[in-house]
């Protein structure tokens, strides 16, 4: 999985991704999972053409490395 920066934005489903979160209160980094997975149903789509999808995020990691083990979860689940 990669990491991205918080507010960058990722369109590719069904793969996980990592974001820095918002700093503890003692200033360390924290890190968060998270994966798009399409809507599946009878309104696969919105009313603009686009797939919709859903956002599904891990918990909140002091470790990069914990965030990076959710993500290969994520991705692994998403199959």
């Amino acid at each position: 999985a990669k990491v991205v920066e918080l507010g960058d934005a990722v369109e590719e489903t069904n793969l996980a991704v990592v974001r820095t979160g918002a700093p503890m209160s003692t200033g360390d980094p924290t890190y968060q999972a998270e994966i798009l997975v399409p809507q599946g149903g009878t309104q696969a789509v919105n009313h603009s053409g686009r797939p919709r999808v859903m956002c599904i995020r891990g918990p909140t990691r002091p470790s990069k490395d914990q965030a990076l083990t959710d993500a290969a979860r994520l991705t692994e689940a998403a199959k």
